[in-house]
């Protein structure tokens, strides 16, 4: 019975090794995963952690002040911003998967 390596004539192995990282990438705190897929740029990337850091600190304000608003009120505000944004960007991506 042959392997499954000679049926397809791959070599499985040499697949996997390149598919997971090495123990000094993880070491180093390299993601392997997310290295290839580079279809974002630097600079919406950016403005996603610009985006989080600022709703950190709003969240903060709000919870800190004499307001009935707590970070749990925000958090939920937040979600609801966040859920029609993501939709939004899905409806953009599949009419583009569709073009």
């Amino acid at each position: 019975m042959k392997t499954f390596s000679e049926f397809t004539g791959n070599d499985t192995q040499a697949a996997s090794m390149t598919a997971f990282p090495t123990f000094e990438e993880v070491a180093q705190g390299k993601d392997v995963a997310s290295e290839p897929a580079g279809c974002l740029s630097d600079k919406l990337k950016d403005l996603i952690k610009e985006m989080c850091e600022s709703g950190m600190m709003e969240m903060k304000s709000c919870h800190a002040d004499e307001s009935e608003m707590t970070a749990e009120n925000w958090m939920s505000e937040c979600d609801s911003a966040m859920e029609k944004c993501m939709e939004s960007l899905k409806g953009c991506s599949e009419a583009c998967m569709n073009a």
